[in-house]
């Protein structure tokens, strides 16, 4: 595995948004093989200017999963990078390990996730493409999210006036708002589509259903989205 070091995790964090979605994006797609990774390992690479993702598959789909990992943290905790930074270089390799493991977390069944993906992945196209738009969602509120935490940090710094900042945060909560309703929305469907298909719940919460209202429910999804793995996992290459 090719492990990140800390300064080039933030390199890495620090390119635009439309990079970071096009990787996040080919991890969560029902679709896309091995190469698409390797496309745009390369494409940071180059941006970066060295090597810093490796192009072996597996190592790829550990390094996003870690990516996307903490940008998800950041969208909670905004001080976490810092966190990362205070540790010592074993500690941070140890971090990674842990990160780019898939574990059922508050609800989320791994497995269950999994037999899902497989499901769909055998579906007719028109089905593929309607559940990939969902998908697609995951790592544009993540990226937001996390962004809206920059800012508000920015903001709570004194760095930049609050005024200069509070129209892009306005904007920026409407947006998000509307990607978290849509995730939650593919849940829902997930779900409905996995009980459809006699298999088990990917997201077997306290309730039938997730309602996008209720504080206790998004907290939940909140919860989830920490440790929700991507659709290309080292088991989905395997099988």
């Amino acid at each position: 595995m090719y492990y990140l070091e800390f300064e080039t995790l933030k390199q890495i964090l620090s390119l635009n948004d439309e990079v970071l979605q096009s990787a996040l994006k080919k991890v969560y797609s029902i679709e896309a093989g091995p190469y698409d990774l390797v496309e745009s390992a390369i494409e940071i690479n180059n941006l970066l200017g060295k090597d810093v993702l490796g192009f072996y598959s597996l190592h790829l789909i550990a390094n996003f999963t870690i990516i996307k990992n903490v940008i998800t943290k950041l969208g909670v905790n905004p001080t976490y990078l810092e966190e990362l930074e205070e540790m010592d270089r074993e500690t941070f390799k140890n971090m990674q390990i842990e990160s780019s493991r898939s574990d059922d977390l508050d609800g989320f069944n791994v497995t269950a996730f999994n037999a899902v993906i497989d499901a769909l992945s055998k579906e007719e196209e028109e089905v593929i493409v309607d559940f990939q738009a969902q998908f697609d969602y995951l790592p544009k509120y993540l990226i937001e999210k996390y962004r809206l935490e920059q800012l508000r940090q920015t903001i709570s710094k004194k760095e930049v006036p609050k005024k200069e900042l509070d129209e892009k945060i306005k904007n920026l909560k409407k947006h998000t708002e509307a990607s978290l309703r849509k995730i939650i929305e593919l849940f829902n469907n997930l779900n409905s589509y996995a009980l459809r298909n006699r298999i088990s719940t990917p997201y077997p919460f306290k309730y039938n259903k997730i309602l996008v209202d209720d504080k206790t429910h998004r907290k939940d999804v909140q919860k989830v989205l920490i440790k929700h793995t991507p659709i290309k996992t080292i088991a989905n290459i395997h099988s």
